[in-house]
């Protein structure tokens, strides 16, 4: 869970070693993660807080589907969230 302006939401990320870019972990990581939420907690939306410029966490949100639909400033840093619906989730053609 993390806080988006004043709400709480369930929140995906991915952390991966720079030796091990680029080979589809960070994305494989936020499918597990969106699609685990989704089955269990039967949460509507999931987010990711990700820095501006963070070009590649912004790759893996975007082949995950996911689109920016808020700005916040978390632990005194901006962050753009990437969200997640449900109906997007299940519409997806991955």
């Amino acid at each position: 869970m993390a806080e988006t302006n004043g709400q709480r939401l369930p929140s995906a990320g991915w952390i991966v070693a720079k030796a091990h870019w680029n080979k589809g972990y960070a994305t494989e990581m936020g499918r597990g993660c969106i699609g685990w939420s989704f089955a269990n907690r039967h949460e509507d939306t999931v987010t990711a807080p990700i820095q501006p410029g963070n070009v590649e966490s912004e790759a893996v949100a975007r082949k995950l589907g996911m689109r920016v639909t808020a700005h916040d400033v978390t632990a005194g840093l901006p962050h753009d969230i990437w969200t997640m619906t449900r109906d997007r989730w299940q519409q997806r053609s991955d």
